[in-house]
């Protein structure tokens, strides 16, 4: 009988010099909900390292590790802000990541922070307030497994309803949508 492969999700560290490494990690799903608080001050600092188009310095990336005490694991400098995902490093081995957590958000600022015309529009938003990022723990996968000699996942489609919520926080009026 075939043991079950945990599932995996690869970090890609870039070194200063010399080739990206890519590190496995083991990945656990988060299990609340959590709120975090994009500011002005995350955003100045991943321009500094010139975080664009890099999950790991992006703005995103420095405000989890600022907002470090909102979740119930231990939570390390790495981590990987993708469009609808968000890997945090929970365990290090040898200095390197072995563990994550796993957590959905429905935020479009990957994808504003890496176009040149999205991070002026995101700069005007953070001069006026903060911005909330919202994270969801991840729906497990209830797809059947089909028996036979074709066994895979059934061709039912899994539909995922979960609101689409970008708040600006602060004294400018309603609620917008980036």
């Amino acid at each position: 009988m075939a043991t079950r492969r945990p599932n995996r999700h690869f970090f890609i560290l870039k070194p200063a010099r010399g080739r990206n490494i890519k590190v496995p990690t083991k990945v656990w799903r988060g299990k609340k909900r959590i709120t975090l608080y994009l500011s002005k001050q995350h955003f100045d600092d991943s321009m500094k390292l010139r975080g664009m188009g890099d999950g790991q310095l992006c703005a995103g990336a420095f405000c989890v590790c600022d907002h470090a005490a909102l979740f119930p694991h231990k939570v390390f400098p790495y981590v990987d802000f993708q469009d609808t995902r968000m890997w945090v490093v929970s365990r290090l081995r040898d200095g390197m990541p072995s563990e994550c957590y796993v957590y959905d958000h429905n935020s479009i600022i990957p994808k504003t922070f890496d176009s040149e015309k999205g991070r002026d529009q995101l700069r005007a938003i953070l001069e006026r307030a903060n911005v909330t990022i919202n994270l969801y723990p991840v729906l497990p996968d209830t797809r059947g497994r089909r028996s036979g000699p074709n066994k895979g996942p059934s061709r039912k489609k899994r539909t995922v309803h979960i609101a689409r919520e970008i708040r600006v926080e602060g004294s400018i009026g309603a609620p917008t949508r980036l």
